[in-house]
């Protein structure tokens, strides 16, 4: 049996630790390839202080993710919307 992602979105919290993990980029990309989910169908939500950290490993990250197409939540807003 297939699963068909077709239409779908989802969204993953993910800590602090988990976005600074060294292959986010690469992880992201291998599920979203193993899966067949369009990368605009993918939420990840993180806390407000992942988005507003100037290290350069986090802005390239979300420069990676954003070039994948995945889309990057502040949680909070998230959260506050639902």
């Amino acid at each position: 049996m297939t699963l068909s992602l077709v239409g779908v979105s989802i969204a993953v919290n993910l800590s602090a630790a988990q976005f600074g993990a060294s292959d986010l980029v690469g992880t992201v990309s291998a599920a979203l390839g193993e899966s067949g989910l369009e990368p605009r169908r993918l939420e990840l939500e993180v806390t407000e202080s992942v988005i507003l950290d100037q290290n350069p490993g986090t802005v390239e990250t979300l420069h990676k993710l954003r070039k994948l197409g995945v889309r990057v939540m502040d949680r909070t807003a998230v959260t506050d919307r639902k």
